[in-house]
């Protein structure tokens, strides 16, 4: 639970579109059926007293290696002294150390899902950001045919960062949808769950986290993880089934913990201090590029 209150706090959605599936191996194979080979047609008419048309599958060999990511944050004896009237110096400290290691993850899977050289990508009709002439369910619907006619596969969400999501809130086409669905047009009350039922996905997922390009002791660069000027329509998982078809998986080696996100605690005297780590040993991997289509320039 600590886990998941620490991402949602922060704003990071990574293990939502790219969802979990533990492995007791850090590195393995895996095989995939090509989508061609799964949606080819055959001939099913059997003529009296001949066999059955019999397929004959291809796999094509995956694989991930799981690496181990991890911070340590430091508690001094005289740091807790000073503080223990005032906050959990443990527990701030445990936070530091698992939001690091948390916006690692966030990156990973930030850079796989909007990268434009891997998963096919069309411009938006008009940026999203200019209310009137904004389409943006023109241009997610546009996406979701892109995906049923490149992999078969119905897609059922769509992921954007929060900015672009504001957008969407103040937009002509979206309120317009809302209002003669009999809902509540007022911009207060474009979620999520009032997305999904405009665009006819099951989940729309915002993201929030924020990271600081700048170098250690400059001045902070701070930026959106999720490109704001993109946006992702694609298939996710919705469970630990490595069959379901999706745009990829978090693999989570549990060979060395739990399986998630493990927090310990260490003495080190030499410093009189507690060492506070955080560390998930994991790989972002992208399983079917063409379950996925990002849509360019929507803001």
């Amino acid at each position: 639970s600590e886990f998941d209150l620490a991402a949602a706090a922060a704003g990071f959605v990574g293990l939502q579109v790219y969802t979990p599936f533990e492995s007791a191996l850090q590195t393995a194979n895996f095989s995939v059926i090509p989508v061609e080979q799964l949606l080819q047609q055959r001939e099913t008419l059997r003529a009296p007293g001949s066999g059955y048309s019999r397929g004959t599958y291809t796999f094509e060999q995956a694989n991930f290696v799981c690496q181990e990511h991890g911070a340590e944050d430091v508690v001094g004896d005289r740091e807790r002294n000073i503080y223990q009237f005032s906050f959990d110096v443990e527990r701030i400290a445990a936070e530091r150390a698992v939001g690091f290691v948390l916006r690692q993850h966030e990156e990973q899977v930030a850079d796989a899902i909007m990268d434009t050289a891997a998963i096919s990508n069309t411009a938006a009709a008009a940026v999203w950001s200019n209310n009137a002439n904004g389409r943006p369910v023109d241009d997610v619907i546009g996406a979701l045919n892109s995906i049923r006619t490149q992999s078969g596969l119905l897609g059922n969400c769509v992921v954007m960062d929060v900015s672009l999501f504001r957008h969407l809130q103040t937009s002509d086409q979206i309120l317009d949808r809302i209002k003669y669905s009999g809902g509540n047009a007022d911009p207060a009350s474009v979620n999520e769950m009032a997305l999904a039922a405009v665009f006819g996905v099951d989940r729309v997922i915002i993201a929030g986290g924020v990271k600081n390009t700048a170098a250690q002791g400059q001045a902070a660069t701070l930026g959106a993880i999720y490109d704001g000027a993109k946006c992702f329509v694609g298939r996710i998982s919705t469970g630990a089934d490595l069959r379901d078809p999706c745009i990829g998986r978090t693999f989570l080696n549990t060979n060395d913990g739990a399986g998630s996100l493990v927090v310990e605690q260490y003495r080190d005297d030499a410093r009189r201090a507690d060492i506070i780590r955080a560390r998930l040993d994991f790989d972002v991997k992208t399983i079917y590029a063409a379950a996925g289509h990002i849509i360019t320039g929507a803001a």
